[in-house]
């Protein structure tokens, strides 16, 4: 409707003129425009208005406007948006050398994922939390580690005949398992990097061979790297006596 456009024409508006909290409320009083007329969903406009909250919150922690980004995040209602923000927030504290902020950031976040719905997004918010966790405490990292593949581990396989025929469910199980690798994939490989035994804790969690597989796959190959860098800084040592 031209209600709803105009709020959101404003909130844009509020946005560039840096008038943040007034672009939030106006976002916010654009969901409570009555649209049951109109041919656009409300998950469409939800959906819209999340990343609209989400992109702000980010732009404004870049801009290291605490205030405004947690005007923006606290009004998110999406649980998904919001720990990764909040993930977001807390590496911001991280480089300010605050790590309490820090911590305290990173605990919203793992609560918010604990309570996220669809399993595959759960998994994939405390994939991207754990290398963060290893910087302010391991112990929390192998925490994550198994709340992670606890989720991964309780993706629902479809049977066999959904499989043979290609069914939807058997659709939304491979979009599942590839939302999961995507995450899987940079978070493994950097943790490999800080902390091989953490990363190798998660992959000997997880039972889902789809996703099993990606893992030791990254643990082997980091493994050799190590052993052929150890080799040739030994090589290298014995050569200079």
């Amino acid at each position: 409707s031209l209600e709803y456009e105009l709020y959101m024409r404003a909130a844009r508006l509020a946005l560039k003129l840096r008038k943040y909290k007034r672009s939030v409320d106006l976002i916010l009083h654009s969901a409570e425009v009555d649209m049951s007329s109109n041919s656009v969903s409300e998950e469409v406009r939800a959906n819209e208005r999340n990343r609209f909250l989400a992109d702000m919150a980010a732009g404004c922690l870049d801009q290291q406007n605490e205030e405004s980004a947690d005007y923006a995040i606290k009004k998110l209602p999406d649980p998904i948006l919001k720990a990764e923000l909040l993930i977001k927030k807390s590496k911001y504290f991280i480089k300010a050398g605050d790590v309490v902020a820090a911590n305290a950031e990173l605990d919203q976040a793992t609560k918010l994922a604990a309570n996220i719905e669809d399993l595959s997004r759960r998994a994939s918010v405390l994939l991207n939390m754990l290398t963060l966790a290893q910087k302010l405490d391991p112990a929390r990292m192998y925490e994550i580690n198994r709340s992670a593949a606890k989720s991964i581990n309780a993706l629902q396989v479809p049977n066999k005949k959904d499989e043979e025929t290609d069914t939807e469910n058997y659709k939304l199980y491979v979009t599942k398992i590839m939302v999961v690798n995507w995450n899987l994939l940079p978070t493994v490989s950097e943790l490999s990097n800080v902390d091989l035994n953490g990363a190798a804790d998660l992959a000997n969690r997880i039972e889902k061979k789809e996703i099993k597989i990606l893992a030791d796959y990254i643990i082997t190959v980091r493994t050799i790297e190590n052993f052929r860098t150890e080799a040739k800084t030994n090589k290298a040592a014995v050569a200079t006596r």
